[in-house]
């Protein structure tokens, strides 16, 4: 034994260990061998595979540790989703975050990671696990925040979906290319909830392809039909495109649910809503943010009615637009004949009510601008009424929001 602890002395201090009655000195020898030893840092190599880990100590655990155990071990194999760790063939532990949640993946990628064990009933229903101490170049899982000065998880930050800094579509005439380009655009995995920020997107859709930058099926929205256009990405390989749907009867929702996704491409964000033409072109139009400018139609009609009537934009209006601006426009056959028109978003009248009136002026117009959220997709009330004479009346849209 006064062997085997000479030679400790003797490895570790670098040392003169011969037992010559300096007992200082081989006190001080001692210590120094103990304080070298206890820095060295084993790292065993993992053995295992990706998501389940293994690794071999010298000399072996006979048993499960303590709480407090650390293990460092150079990962060989990124993990993908929820990991185990089993040193030396004992019982297979799950490994956990800093949140004392499953890995979801990304977590150990290749190399250094230093794990320890942890007894908790609160964790892992007090089985015991293995917590990601520190993972080099692994993303790390933080606790839900709770206060104002807390980091908050991804998970816990909302994405905005579809929202954008500085997009603009300038479409000064019908094509069958449409151009997207924006500062950042907020897409979403609507199965992770997990939000993207695609920066600096410079994109082209081509009304005749289909897949990335084109429709999703074949078909595509017809003349006088609608498309809703999609920014969507492909986390993996950080790749963005543009892609088309056809939303003529239906608004597209927040994020891409057709039946035709382009592979990989897992987080979009709805950005627009385009009118088409014949020969499947893109009308022209002017977008800033959301809202679009265009030459858009008008309902038109000489009957009067004091009643809020209804009437249908399905013919020149996106079903995804949730807001109109344009002009309210009168005429009256008799000229000093008083006249009156009103739209609004609803059958009471009240609702986002706009109006126009005024004396009739033989061949002239009472005009006026005007901007109304919708209650209904497509579809809004009006009431027109004049003292004599003949009616003439239109509500002209140049511009709607999605």
């Amino acid at each position: 034994m006064a062997a085997v602890l000479a030679q400790f002395i003797a490895d570790q201090s670098g040392q003169n260990s011969v037992d010559d009655g300096t007992t200082a000195t081989l006190e001080a020898n001692l210590i120094a061998a103990i304080r070298n030893a206890t820095k060295a840092t084993v790292i065993l190599a993992d053995t295992g595979v990706a998501n389940a880990y293994t690794a071999v100590n010298t000399p072996p655990l006979s048993a499960l540790p303590s709480t407090g155990y650390v293990q460092r071990v150079n990962i060989a194999h990124a993990n993908t989703g929820a990991s185990t760790y089993a040193p030396d063939g004992l019982t297979a532990k799950p490994i956990y975050g800093l949140g004392l949640q499953p890995l979801q993946g990304g977590e150990l990628p290749v190399g250094v990671a230093v794990l320890m064990y942890l007894v908790q009933s609160s964790v892992n229903s007090g089985n015991g696990a293995w917590i990601i101490i520190e993972s080099l170049g692994g993303a790390q899982q933080i606790a839900p925040a709770t206060a104002s000065n807390q980091a908050a998880s991804l998970g816990q930050i909302p994405g905005l979906t579809g929202q954008s800094v500085n997009l603009k579509i300038s479409q000064p005439t019908a094509s069958t290319s449409l151009t997207v380009t924006a500062d950042v655009i907020i897409v979403t995995d609507p199965t992770t909830g997990i939000s993207y920020q695609v920066k600096n997107v410079n994109l082209t859709i081509v009304s005749t392809a289909t897949g990335a930058n084109g429709w999703d099926l074949a078909a595509g929205p017809t003349s006088g039909g609608f498309g809703a256009l999609y920014l969507i990405y492909n986390p993996t390989t950080n790749t963005a495109a543009l892609l088309g749907t056809n939303v003529t009867t239906v608004a597209g929702t927040t994020t891409y649910s057709g039946s035709a996704p382009v592979s990989g491409y897992t987080a979009s964000g709805k950005i627009a809503a385009w009118t088409m033409g014949a020969s499947k072109v893109f009308n022209s139009g002017y977008q800033r943010g959301r809202k679009r400018a265009y030459s858009g139609g008008n309902f038109g009609t000489t009957t009067a009615t004091s009643t809020p009537t209804t009437f249908s934009m399905s013919g020149y209006l996106p079903p995804d637009a949730v807001e109109i601006e344009g002009t309210l426009n009168a005429q009256g056959s008799n000229s000093g004949s008083a006249l009156q028109l009103t739209i609004s978003a609803d059958s009471t009248g009240t609702v986002g009510g706009r109006e126009v009136a005024g004396s009739a002026t033989t061949g002239n117009l009472q005009i006026a601008p005007y901007g109304m959220l919708l209650a209904t997709p497509q579809t809004a009330f009006y009431t027109a009424t004049v003292a004599s004479g003949v009616l003439t009346v239109a509500v002209a849209v140049t511009g709607y929001t999605i």
